[in-house]
């Protein structure tokens, strides 16, 4: 047993080595309220992916993963992937190379699947802890999820359910990040990935062949009347100069007080050269524990 869990964590560190954070699926909302867990739900007529399943050899499970995956990477702008799965286990992907067929990355994955699930009656919690991974996606295949006895409170649960003529993509949701409708575009995302894996050549066809909106599609551009969040600020200043703004590492900033601090930074910037509109980039610390106030 001892050293079944040595093997482990070396496994373990080996999948977390090229990730700073787990996979988060990026929100719509920013809610204040108290959140609440919502299921949305899309059912896929099963027979024809399982004779893609048993013309490929893999199974259904390993084909949703894949599908999930490659939506979670349009979704977070990213080629990998650290999320959660059965007993907490870590599972993770890292696709850099866009150009693999698709036949290579569904059997990467159901390899790299096959092989986690070895290590599945093993508790994993006090890694998780150490490298302090959020618990952001988790995903299921046929179970049912009691959620309480996870151990963990995921942002967003997905559970591939079955019966005789239907997979039943389920999806419980944090609904103060995610809105029904982004939720349901992302479950007809993993359907249209999949939907390609059947109808392409997955010999000759690669990552970069899969789309989540056809060419010929419309898009439909909608006015953003939200300000920036530098307007919102200097509405602030005006408006509640006393109020408190940032609480950082014990120290309490007011509205007025955090706009000098900002303007002195912006007068350095324009005496390095800076021009307005000109890009910046800034690094904190990753656990810097601070809250903005409304």
């Amino acid at each position: 047993m001892i050293d079944k869990n040595l093997n482990y964590i070396k496994y373990f560190l080996n999948l977390i080595k090229d990730f700073d954070e787990s996979t988060v699926l990026n929100p719509d909302l920013s809610g204040i309220e108290t959140p609440n867990l919502v299921t949305e739900e899309f059912k896929i007529n099963k027979h024809e992916l399982i004779e893609f399943c048993r013309k490929n050899c893999i199974t259904e499970s390993v084909l949703f993963l894949a599908g999930a995956c490659l939506a979670l990477n349009k979704f977070t702008f990213s080629n990998k992937n650290l999320i959660f799965h059965e007993n907490n286990l870590i599972f993770t992907t890292n696709f850099e190379n866009r150009k693999i067929t698709i036949e290579d990355y569904l059997i990467q994955i159901q390899k790299d699947y096959k092989e986690n699930l070895k290590y599945v009656n093993f508790s994993i919690d006090d890694l998780i802890k150490e490298y302090d991974l959020k618990s952001g996606v988790y995903y299921s295949f046929n179970k049912d999820l009691d959620l309480d006895s996870l151990g963990y409170k995921y942002d967003f649960y997905l559970n591939i359910m079955e019966n005789h003529e239907e997979f039943i993509l389920s999806a419980s949701y944090n609904d103060q990040l995610y809105s029904a409708e982004y939720i349901k575009l992302f479950l007809k995302s993993i359907n249209q990935i999949i939907n390609q894996f059947l109808s392409i050549d997955i010999l000759n066809s690669s990552l970069l062949d899969i789309y989540l909106v056809k060419e010929d599609e419309d898009f439909k551009f909608h006015e953003n009347k939200t300000p920036f969040i530098h307007k919102r600020f200097e509405k602030q200043v005006e408006k509640n100069p006393d109020h408190i703004s940032l609480v950082s590492d014990g120290e309490r900033l007011t509205y007025g007080e955090l706009n000098k601090k900002a303007n002195r930074i912006a007068n350095a910037l324009i005496k390095k050269g800076v021009k307005p509109k000109s890009n910046m980039i800034m690094m904190i610390q990753k656990l810097l524990k601070s809250s903005i106030l409304r």
